[in-house]
This record gives structure tokens, sequence and C-alpha cells, in this order.
């Protein structure tokens, strides 16, 4: 085991103070042990083969469009689990080829808070057909059209928002 001292500077007068440290061949190096590296296409592929396996239509579609969001646009958990329903409505009638998508922003100041990001026409297809024949039924069944909070991803017993943590587990399992 090894111990290094050295003189690092700080404040504006040239002042120093002593730090001392420790090394050794055993003791972790200054990178992190646990690296996030991006999801590998061979999971991805379980991922959507898993959803093919799901019996149920509705839980089938809404998996299929987690993987899609997070394939499709740059957004975390939590700014997934943000997107609401006006957001694709207003993308989808939108004009010009790169379609204009509104998602929050987790990491940023309140006022910057959202982003517009450019995807696939195709996917803001497929999120409204998700809309149209799992969400609205569900939403009006479960709590009726005026009590509509308007998010994308519902919990398919009481139509409430997904929970953040769910978006990840729902599809590991």
């Amino acid at each position: 085991m090894y111990e290094y001292t050295y003189q690092k500077p700080y404040g504006k007068r040239g002042k120093t103070k002593t730090e001392t440290y420790w090394s050794h061949a055993s003791f972790p190096g200054p990178s992190p042990t646990i690296k996030k590296l991006p999801v590998s296409k061979d999971v991805v592929k379980r991922l959507k083969d898993e959803c093919k396996n799901t019996k149920d239509k509705g839980l089938r579609l809404r998996e299929e469009l987690m993987i899609a969001c997070f394939e499709q646009s740059p957004g975390r958990r939590f700014e997934v689990c943000e997107l609401k329903v006006e957001d694709f409505i207003n993308a989808l009638n939108s004009i010009g080829s790169p379609v204009l998508l509104k998602m929050h922003t987790a990491k940023t100041r309140e006022d910057e808070a959202d982003r517009f990001v450019p995807v696939p026409r195709e996917f803001i297809n497929n999120a409204m057909h998700y809309i149209r024949v799992i969400r609205r039924p569900l939403i009006r069944q479960k709590l009726g059209a005026s009590k509509d909070h308007g998010y994308l991803f519902v919990s398919h017993t009481e139509a409430t928002q997904v929970a953040k943590a769910s978006l990840i587990n729902g599809l590991l399992l």
C-alpha cells in the first residue's frame, strides 16, 4: 500500500492545501465499477420476442410501445413515463418530414423543462393505435372520460399513470 501526498491549489490568492490518498493494486480505480453501456441489439430483440408471448393484447401493445419509445426517442425512464396523449396528437397533426414529439426533460431547470425531439411518423402512428384501441376504452371504463389524466402509459388495472419503476420492471419480467 502506498501513501501519496500532494499540494492542491484552491482559492484566489495562490493558497494550497495538502491532500493525502492511499493507493493499492486491490483498490478500485478512478473509473466507476458499473459502467452504463447501451443496450445491445440482442437484448432488444429478446425483449421484443418476450412481448409477443404476452397473452393480453393491451399489455402486449403497451410493452411494445414502451420499447419503441426507448428506441425512437432519447428519453429516460422518467421522461417516457411523463409522455402525454396530447403530445402525440400534436405530433401527428404536425406538418413536415421530421415529426417533433414534445418530451419533458428530467435533468434540467424548470423553465427549460420541455424539448422537442424528432421521431419517425410510423412511431407516432403506432402510439395513436395504442391510444385509440387500448388506452381510450380503458380510461372510459375505469375512470370516465372526464377524469382522464392524459398520460400515455396507464395501468391496466386502475387506469392510473404507470409508475416510473414499472416501465423497466414490466419489460424485465
